[in-house]
């Protein structure tokens, strides 16, 4: 799970180096979402992996953000060098159906990769409307029923001289179609039902194995 850490701009090469060091006094303070570290301070903003490895973590957690009294540098995204993250919101959709008394979920290959059929937002549209017209293109279906909303990731990735926060929403669907065109121009060689747990353990982003773990009653009507 990402969080992200307010530093003043003088400390980050310290915090390049160092990561944010043990501390008693006064905890370090994480926010959940990019906008809301960005409402708090103006200064460099730190996008921190939290499950590289959690025992570092406190218990203590309010209002979507957690404190922790520091910080590893393994655990720091965006600062070598340091890019100030930019925000990019995406939507996808998961499909799930029961074969022999077992879920199967719908994934895609997409250059050398198991995931989840998704894509950006563009201007004008709607989250929900993304997630059913990026679903369509990447598995070549007609509009697909949109069962409900599951949840959300949030990953980020070097972007040229920026560092990308994408923050994606989740829709579970449905469709009676049997035939899938992958978008080849997307990189997507494969769309193929799997078993969940076999799917889960393909799936080649740790952030989607939560995502179906946690979700899969959600997954089917």
């Amino acid at each position: 799970m990402l969080f992200f850490y307010c530093a003043r701009r003088k400390d980050v090469g310290r915090i390049e180096e160092e990561g944010l060091p043990p501390r008693r006094d006064k905890a370090y303070l994480l926010h959940a979402t990019l906008r809301e570290a960005r409402s708090t301070a103006k200064g460099a903003i730190i996008a921190v992996q939290t499950n590289i490895d959690g025992t570092w973590l406190s218990e203590a957690i309010v209002s979507d953000s957690i404190e922790v009294d520091h910080v590893p540098r393994r655990c720091l995204l965006n600062v070598e060098p340091y890019r100030q993250p930019r925000a990019i919101t995406a939507a996808g959709g998961v499909f799930a159906r029961i074969r022999n008394g077992e879920m199967q979920v719908l994934l895609i290959h997409r250059r050398g990769k198991w995931d989840l059929p998704k894509g950006k937002k563009d201007r004008g549209e709607s989250i929900r409307e993304c997630a059913v017209r990026e679903v369509s293109e990447e598995i070549g279906i007609d509009p697909p029923k949109v069962l409900r909303a599951i949840g959300r990731t949030t990953h980020g990735y070097p972007d040229k001289k920026r560092y990308a926060i994408k923050t994606t929403h989740w829709y579970a669907m449905h469709t009676e179609e049997t035939g899938f065109i992958p978008q080849r121009n997307e990189g997507i060689d494969a769309v193929k039902w799997i078993p969940i747990e076999e799917a889960i353990a393909k799936m080649a982003f740790p952030s989607l194995r939560t995502l179906l773990r946690e979700h899969r009653s959600e997954l089917t009507d």
